[in-house]
């Protein structure tokens, strides 16, 4: 009998990321059903104060949680487990002891100064006292959320680097069953003992972050993956996480100073433009989460070790595979999102306080930030081959061109547009830092052939134009504002879905799009 052959680092990948994304597509959707189930609850006063407080935490997370996990760590956890996996453990929990020192830190510098910070990134709530003082309040009670969250995401990134994604992949559905549970429990126990209903969203934060540590730990226990923290910053794994630290927090610090100045300058909105600029972040989000940051966690891993071992051409070859896959998802669900806002906005939130106005707000701030779904995704496909390589200062080059560029375009354009102005800068930025990696990745010698990429990205676009035609004939015949989220929009508004990826798909299949075939192998493979 034949043995079945090898798998290829870009099978790996592709494969690695379907369990990714099968666990991020869940965690979406309870992530839809928790915006559905807050914007149904609370009023837009009070999911104003309660975004802002959550996104200074979120921020951190990004900051201190993920971003500088996945780019200073798991590159040194995947080098000690090739070279000296002896070692790994005692790296593991020296990791450990030095993230919980700067999480602890950070969490107690975040409850003292939360009126600072809310004043930074809601300078506008200044003349709402009331306003002011609850967003305060709430940012204190979630603030330790970063602090759960950066253990998890230490938690991720040593399952990654033993090559286990499942069940980091599905441990981000417990934040959100535990904000829907909140939201349903806890507001009318809170206002018996006089505090505000919305304080229910904080608490359910903070009790998702530490359902999504347990949920990894039993895993990392039976692999023997895991250590009790330790302080030693002589080990010379910790000084090199360090040493690509620093310029990455940097880069990320710079992107974050994005999202503060979309919240500042949100702020200065009516009441509402806070809540229509996260709703529609987190919809676009869908896309972005489910295929860019899969496939991004699941390249970092295996690029990380190619790399080490010399192998740049497979490394390449890697990504290169990985973009276009990337693509291949995210140009369409640009398109979708774009043609299909309203509708999309109108059947996840279109219910209880949540009327036909702020149905048109959502879907405007929806249609422009959708943009550029395509470019931020793949920006997320292509830092990791900086990571990868060592190099954290290229990405806070293009972080910084990101900010400038995303300023300058908000102040001008809320001008006119409002919310939707800020929503359309975002997807400006994005457009113009990947441009700018791109160039900055031909230093790195490891840089993707554009050529075959962008070959498959004009075919991609045109197997998208029968679909938003087909989309925009719905929204001829249907006023998705007006049938809020009745059984019939839910039906044409699934059916419509349902029809719109058998015309793409069969369209890439008549075209023979090879991104396709790739996709569909490594999900039918994956077992």
């Amino acid at each position: 009998m034949d043995k079945p052959a090898p798998k290829t680092n870009s099978q790996t990948v592709t494969r690695s990321a379907l369990t990714v994304a099968s666990g991020t597509l869940l965690s979406r959707i309870f992530g839809a059903l928790r915006d559905a189930v807050i914007a149904a609850v609370f009023s837009l006063k009070h999911t104003d104060a309660f975004f802002i407080a959550f996104t200074i935490p979120n921020s951190l997370r990004v900051l201190l949680g993920e971003g500088a996990i996945s780019g200073a760590f798991v590159p040194v956890l995947s080098q000690t487990h090739e070279r000296e996996p002896e070692r790994y453990n005692h790296v593991f929990g020296a990791l450990f002891g030095m993230m919980g020192l700067i999480l602890f830190a950070v969490t107690a510098l975040g409850v003292l100064c939360a009126p600072y910070l809310v004043s930074m990134f809601a300078a506008g709530y200044l003349e709402h006292p009331e306003k002011f003082d609850l967003t305060v309040q709430l940012t204190q009670v979630v603030f330790p959320y970063i602090f759960l969250m950066g253990i998890a995401a230490l938690f991720t990134a040593s399952l990654h680097t033993l090559g286990v994604f499942s069940v980091p992949a599905f441990s981000p559905v417990f934040l959100n069953i535990a904000l829907i549970s909140a939201a349903f429990v806890l507001p009318s126990w809170l206002r018996l003992h006089g505090y505000p209903a919305v304080l229910s969203l904080s608490l359910g934060a903070l009790a998702g972050g530490v359902l999504q540590i347990l949920s990894q730990l039993p895993v990392l226990l039976k692999r023997k993956a895991m250590a009790l923290p330790r302080i030693d910053f002589k080990d010379p794994a910790v000084r090199k996480a360090l040493r690509l630290l620093l310029p990455l927090i940097l880069g990320l610090g710079t992107y974050q100073l994005n999202v503060m100045a979309s919240r500042l300058l949100a702020s200065f909105l009516a009441t509402g433009a806070q809540s229509y600029l996260y709703y529609s972040q987190r919809l676009v989000e869908i896309p972005q989460g489910m295929i860019a940051l899969a496939i991004g966690a699941a390249a970092l891993p295996t690029l990380s070790k190619l790399i080490s071992k010399g192998e740049h051409q497979a490394a390449q070859q890697t990504l290169n595979d990985a973009w276009r896959l990337s693509l291949f998802i995210t140009i369409p669900a640009t398109v979708f999102l774009t043609g299909f806002a309203d509708a999309t906005v109108s059947v996840v939130l279109g219910r209880g306080n949540f009327d036909s106005e702020q149905i048109r707000q959502t879907g405007a701030a929806l249609r422009a930030q959708a943009i550029g779904i395509w470019a931020i995704s793949s920006v997320r496909i292509l830092i990791p081959l900086f990571h990868a390589n060592s190099d954290t200062r290229s990405p806070v080059k293009a972080s910084m061109i990101n900010l400038a560029i995303f300023v300058t375009s908000s102040v001008v354009l809320m001008q006119f547009w409002g919310h939707q102005g800020i929503a359309a800068s975002i997807a400006l930025a994005g457009i113009a830092q990947l441009a700018v990696l791109i160039l900055l990745s031909r230093r790195t010698g490891l840089s993707p052939s554009l050529r075959p990429v962008l070959h498959s990205s004009w075919r991609i676009v045109v197997c998208s134009m029968p679909m938003m035609l087909l989309l925009l004939g719905v929204n001829h015949f249907f006023n998705w504002a007006v049938q809020k989220s009745s059984w019939l929009s839910i039906a044409v508004y699934l059916g419509t879905t349902l029809l719109a990826a058998i015309v793409y798909t069969g369209m890439a299949k008549l075209i023979r799009l090879p991104e396709q075939q790739h996709f569909f192998d490594a999900f039918r493979r994956r077992k």
